[in-house]
């Protein structure tokens, strides 16, 4: 499932790091056997809070007035300021994510190859099927290459994807240890020696005990400063009942049958193409599938969610380790992105052009041919990285 922020567990609570706390005791490990050990941790159950950090130079999208009231589910939110999360896991394909707001609350869960997202506020489930042979909701053509994203993954696949990177360009380093969501951890630091990335350095807390990277801080090259953060507070690794991650819409809720489960992850809910949405106005009183046909797919099937490598098709990696960028053919922009697009700069790339969104740490690019690329390099090395790309 698409989860929104890092996972985290409860139960510890109340052994958080305090003002004044000294550095745990550990034994001295290499920078190779702490990553052949964060690298190898495997986690089959846990739960709790996390919270997940962006300063990526962006102003508020409450400042822009692109945020209505109630909550709001689309990923737009999460680019700016502290969110928090409540997360609970069993096994990759039963996991539970739950934010708030004031008097509203959004959740998104997967159960299998059911996943679905519910906006209170709006009284919106949104509902999407899952190839029972995928192990993520958003496949990508290499997991290996794909550029990290702290919103689609979950804390240890997040951590994992930049562990992937570890090159000889990159300069791997054990900075010193430290208490995380009350569990002794060390610190690993990950510096790019790549003159085009925009990260100056990852420094990951690697839990002592399991090897789970229990906090992420990636730092901008341009500020010096942590751009992001996404992370453990609190940690319990008991698995959750099985009821957490049964769903079914409240009486009186609109239940969306989305085409693809990336859908849940921008519209919130909403119905941004209505070439991929139908709306049902009778939510299921059984738990069951709502019974929905998009309107654009008349036989009543959809490709997207029954074949695992349709949603890689509309993702190009170009680039390497570091500068590995995505190129996204068909993607929707959320509405809430609009004022950060008005009077943007544009951009020469190759014979076309392109709007240019440039944060801290990524580069957005908005061709004119309708792809979008991003990665964490510069507008004009995106630009070349897209230029040099097959069209």
């Amino acid at each position: 499932m698409v989860a929104v922020l890092a996972i985290a567990g409860i139960s510890v609570g109340s052994n958080l790091l305090t003002a004044g706390a000294s550095p745990p005791n550990l034994p001295p490990l290499t920078p190779a056997e702490l990553l052949v050990k964060a690298r190898t941790a495997q986690v089959t159950g846990l739960s709790g809070t996390a919270k997940l950090t962006s300063n990526l130079g962006l102003p508020a999208l409450d400042s822009l007035g692109v945020l209505g009231g109630g909550s709001d589910t689309s990923v737009a939110t999460l680019l700016a300021g502290t969110h928090t999360a409540q997360v609970w896991m069993d096994g990759p394909d039963k996991i539970r994510v739950a934010t708030s707001a004031p008097l509203a609350e959004t959740n998104w869960i997967r159960n299998g190859t059911d996943v679905w997202s519910y906006d209170s506020a709006t009284l919106t489930a949104t509902h999407a099927t899952v190839p029972s042979n995928a192990g993520a909701v958003t496949d990508a053509p290499d997991s290996t290459s794909s550029t990290p994203n702290p919103v689609q993954d979950d804390p240890v696949t997040f951590a994992q994807s930049l562990l992937d990177k570890v090159t000889p360009s990159t300069t791997v380093t054990i900075d010193s240890t430290e208490l995380v969501a009350g569990r002794a951890a060390y610190q690993l630091v990950l510096s790019p020696n790549v003159a085009d990335s925009t990260i100056a350095e990852v420094v990951f807390a690697v839990d002592a005990a399991t090897g789970v990277p229990l906090d992420v801080k990636v730092t901008a090259k341009s500020t010096g400063s942590t751009a992001l953060e996404v992370g453990f507070t609190s940690i319990d690794f008991s698995t959750p009942a099985a009821s957490t991650f049964e769903f079914t819409p409240p009486p009186g809720a609109t239940v969306v049958q989305a085409a693809s489960p990336a859908d849940l992850l921008g519209t919130g809910g909403r119905q941004f193409d209505g070439e991929r949405h139908a709306k049902v106005t009778r939510p299921p009183t059984d738990g069951t599938t709502p019974d929905a046909t998009p309107p654009s797919d008349p036989t009543g099937t959809d490709p997207t969610a029954s074949d695992p490598k349709s949603l890689a098709s509309h993702v190009t990696t170009v680039g390497t380790d570091w500068t590995t960028s995505a190129i996204i053919t068909g993607a929707n922009i959320p509405s809430q992105l609009g004022p950060l697009l008005n009077g943007a700069d544009r951009i020469t790339v190759g014979s076309t052009s392109a709007r240019v969104i440039s944060t801290t740490l990524f580069s957005v690019l908005l061709l004119d041919d309708g792809r979008v690329a991003v990665g964490a390099v510069s507008p004009t090395a995106l630009a070349a990285l897209v230029a040099g790309a097959p069209s």
